[in-house]
C-alpha cells in the first residue's frame, strides 16, 4: 500500500540539503501527516546548537505527531478496505465545489482532519477553504 503513491516507507525529515531551522521546522510540521516519516536531523548539529525554541517546537510536533498515530493507522485500514486513499484533497471528497478545487495544497486526512501546511519559507500564516 502506498501513500498516495510515495512508498510507505516514509521521507527524510531535514536531509542534509535544509539549509535553515525555519525550512526544517516546516517540514517537521508537514511530517504530521506521514507516520512513518523519519528525522535525520541528529546529522545536522549545526541546526541545533544552542536553540533551545527550534528544540522544543521540534519536540511539540514530533508529540502531537505521535499522538495521531492510532488516527493514522485507523485512516489507512479504513483507506485499504474502502479502496481509496487516506490523504485527499478536497476535490475528491467535494467535485462539485468550485473553490475546493483552487486548494491544491490543502489535504483531508481521514474523515476528520483537514491539513493545511505552511509550506513557503516566508509565510507565517494562509488561508484554509473549511
Amino acid at each position: 500500500m502506498s501513500f498516495l503513491g510515495v512508498p510507505i516507507t516514509g521521507p527524510n525529515i531535514c536531509t542534509k540539503e535544509f539549509i535553515s531551522q525555519v525550512q526544517c521546522t516546516k517540514w517537521y510540521y508537514l511530517s504530521v501527516v506521514s507516520p512513518l516519516a523519519w528525522s535525520v536531523a541528529k546529522d545536522l548539529p549545526h541546526l541545533f546548537a544552542g536553540n533551545t525554541t527550534f528544540l522544543d517546537t521540534v519536540d511539540t510536533i514530533l508529540q502531537f505527531r505521535q499522538q495521531l498515530l492510532h488516527y493514522h493507522y485507523d485512516s489507512l485500514y479504513r483507506a485499504n478496505t474502502a479502496h481509496t486513499v487516506p490523504l485527499r484533497f478536497l476535490s475528491f471528497d467535494y467535485p462539485k465545489e468550485q473553490k475546493a478545487q483552487h486548494f491544491e495544497d490543502q489535504v483531508l486526512l481521514g474523515n476528520a482532519i483537514l491539513y493545511s501546511p505552511i509550506l513557503r519559507p516566508d509565510e507565517e500564516y494562509r488561508v484554509s477553504y473549511l
